[in-house]
């Protein structure tokens, strides 16, 4: 019996995953955390919106794997999210705008899925 022996190509996704946080009830907020040098910048755009640029965009729009709140009473939900940012917004649970101390995950591709 003749076996052919071939290689078999998979496509594959190249992920990269940040974690990293901020007190939103400070002054300035800034990056905090294991990925902290990963952000360029945080935005304070108002009461409990907040911006983080990533220094390295990444290929493909991230997206929010997970987040922690550092206090009770609050939580959070992305605003808008793209190649270099993500932007959430932290609310009591009535609702309300309200500043909070949180960790973030963001995963993204940095390569294209090519078939």
């Amino acid at each position: 019996m003749n076996s052919i022996s071939r290689s078999i190509k998979t496509p594959q996704i190249k992920l990269r995953e940040l974690n990293f946080g901020t007190d939103g009830t400070a002054v300035t907020p800034v990056a905090t955390g294991l990925d902290a040098f990963s952000i360029k910048e945080v935005i304070d755009n108002g009461t409990g919106n907040y911006t983080f640029i990533f220094n390295l965009p990444f290929e493909l729009a991230a997206q929010l794997k997970g987040f922690s709140m550092l206090a009770a009473g609050r939580t959070l939900f992305v605003d808008a999210i793209d190649f270099d940012r993500i932007t959430v917004q932290c609310t009591d649970l009535a609702g309300a705008d309200a500043d909070a101390a949180f960790f973030l995950s963001v995963v993204g591709s940095d390569h294209r899925l090519l078939y």
